[in-house]
């Protein structure tokens, strides 16, 4: 409903924070070892208001009209209050200013946010001198430590948007329902450096790097992670170091207790659809025809009902009280050196080349709705057909959908490289240049969702099952300081993308992939009174737009006005002035 005026949204968040504490040196003997106790609370409250979207109640009895000034009630009565008749298929006009003014045919929603996380903190650190190796001088360094964390959180979505199953917000996806739940976790932890070796020719230092973290959650069990690592200076300014770890993530309270909804989600084709054109129906008697009739199709609307409308279908999102997501794992492999010199230019010069390598299993997602379609008809995942619910044979009618619950998919992996460079000039008078660099590129991004599931790279790709990967990214900022003045160019670059090689042929041309896009920022700022700065930040200069990508084209949750909004300057050029005291 274009003449109703834009689609708007307000996401206003307060958030505060405290942490309370004491910390010194232990008494007596061991007056050389440090500890830390403390608590600290944080809070965040997050209020968003959606306006400008069709009240579909409200629509629907100034379409059900008689006359100019009297309805059809919902009992099927002829009214003359309240009626506010309007004409939907009348030409551009008949949709008129003060209709859209009064409001009536417009639905507020609001949703409130909560997040509260306490942590309790006690740890101690120093050096064993007496525990070394004879290739070393210094000795064992340790820190043991204890936390008990509380994690709390909900959401008080209103009325609008509880109602089922698509909110009184017409257009704008499936209902919400309240969420809260909450948590708690006691964890020990402990953490040492020793040093192998030091002085030693090209084993200037040489030390080993080791953690050890213990978790135990209420809800989710145990948990535990660790680190191994070297390091390793062959002279001096020039460091080598590896590292490997196990990282643990738990299931969040949203994706604990999120009661189940009909949203809307992704999707392309229905493979028991009559599709697009090109598309072939499932011959009768094959393997797909069979598991189409199996999730509730007759024989005769298999290859003959429509095919998915507007990109979007219908999926039931949430927690399955009964299948709650287990704890996701992540090990990482990091190799690389760091070198500190000024034997260029005699300008102090720090560079750092690094290699990674993450691998997460089992971690915590909920299928798109195309997924869980490929899961079902072309995979044969009895769990995903089970789920799928039909009206007619077809997935466009109120009430039908397919199972998107949070659950565990098999793997993503992640590895590249990631450059960094930072160097300093004296330009006399005129004050100092400072140069900082950083790039990254991938080698490798990609998932499985299950075992039968194919593996799906999405390295400089975009798509509905993509979440839009540049394959490579630098930023480059200059910076002038003299006294209290400065000012810096900083210089955003986004790689090219192509949209998935499975997706291209469904969307237009100009939609199949993106150029390199280029942002660049300038800042000013002073520093008055000891104590005080002021500073003006002025993003994307060039007020460059973003690239138009069309609504299709990516999931619902990156794109946003035909864009990916996260990932692109969709704003324009902007100001922001800060306004900072010290005390």
């Amino acid at each position: 409903t274009l003449e109703l005026g834009p689609r708007t949204g307000i996401f206003d968040t307060d958030y505060s924070q405290f942490v309370l504490g004491v910390r010194g040196s232990l008494p007596g003997n061991w007056e050389d070892w440090n500890y830390d106790v403390s608590y600290q609370r944080g809070e965040s409250d997050f209020v968003e208001t959606r306006d400008g979207i069709t009240n579909l109640t409200n629509l629907a009895a100034g379409i059900n009209t008689v006359s100019a000034t009297q309805c059809i009630d919902a009992l099927g009565n002829v009214t003359g209050a309240p009626c506010t008749p309007i004409n939907v298929f009348g030409p551009v006009g008949s949709i008129t200013d003060a209709q859209r003014d009064s409001g009536y045919f417009i639905a507020i929603a609001s949703d409130i946010r909560k997040t509260v996380q306490t942590v309790w903190h006690a740890s101690i650190d120093g050096t064993f001198d007496d525990v070394s190796l004879p290739t070393a001088d210094d000795g064992l360094s340790v820190a043991l430590g204890f936390e008990h964390r509380d994690e709390e959180a909900s959401s008080s979505p209103d009325e609008c948007l509880k109602l089922a199953p698509a909110s009184c917000q017409g257009g704008a996806g499936g209902n919400r329902l309240p969420v809260a739940g909450a948590y708690s976790a006691d964890e020990v932890f402990a953490e040492a450096i020793l040093p192998i070796a030091q002085d030693r020719g090209v084993f200037q230092n040489v030390s080993l790097e080791l953690g050890y973290r213990y978790s135990d959650f209420d809800l989710q069990g145990e948990t535990d992670s660790w680190k191994a690592g070297v390091s390793w200076e062959l002279f001096d300014g020039f460091r080598f170091r590896f590292m490997e770890q196990q990282a643990v993530r738990v299931a969040n309270v949203g994706e604990l207790f999120r009661p189940i909804t009909t949203g809307l989600d992704n999707a392309t084709l229905d493979p028991c659809s009559i599709g697009p054109d090109g598309h072939v129906p499932p011959a009768q008697g094959s393997e797909l025809f069979n598991r189409c009739v199996a999730t509730g199709m007759l024989p005769s609307q298999v290859g003959t009902v429509p095919d998915i409308i507007s990109g979007q279908v219908n999926v039931f999102t949430g927690t399955n009280p009964n299948a709650l997501p287990e704890p996701e794992t992540a090990r990482t492999r990091t190799v690389g050196f760091v070198w500190e010199t000024d034997m260029i230019a005699d300008a102090p010069l720090t560079l750092s080349v690094d290699y990674y390598n993450i691998e997460i299993e089992d971690y915590i997602d909920t299928p798109t709705g195309q997924e869980s379609l490929d899961l079902c008809y072309i995979l044969g995942d009895p769990v995903t057909c089970a789920g799928i619910v039909r009206i007619g044979g077809a997935l466009g009618e109120t009430g039908t959908g397919t199972p998107a619950f949070f659950t565990n998919f098999t793997l993503f992996q992640a590895e590249g490289l990631d450059v960094k460079a930072n160097t300093a000039f004296d330009i006399g008078e005129a004050g100092e240049l400072q140069v900082d660099l950083a790039a990254h590129k991938y080698l490798t991004n990609e998932f499985q969702t299950t075992a039968l599931s194919p593996v799906v790279d999405c390295n400089g790709f975009y798509g509905t099952s993509c979440d839009p990967v540049p394959e490579f990214r630098t930023t480059l900022r200059v910076g002038w300081y003299r006294g209290d003045l400065d000012a810096s160019l900083l210089w955003r670059h986004i790689g090219d993308m192509k949209a998935q090689t499975n997706e291209a042929s469904a969307l237009f041309e100009a939609f199949r992939s993106v150029s390199a896009q280029n942002y660049f920022d300038l800042s000013f700022g002073y520093n008055f009174m000891d104590n005080a700065r002021v500073a003006l930040l002025i993003k994307n200069v060039a007020d460059e737009n973003p690239p138009i990508l069309g609504n299709n084209t990516g999931s619902t949750s990156f794109n946003s006005g035909n864009t990916f909004p996260s990932l692109f300057d969709s704003m324009g050029r902007t100001y922001n002035v800060n306004l900072k005291f010290s005390f």
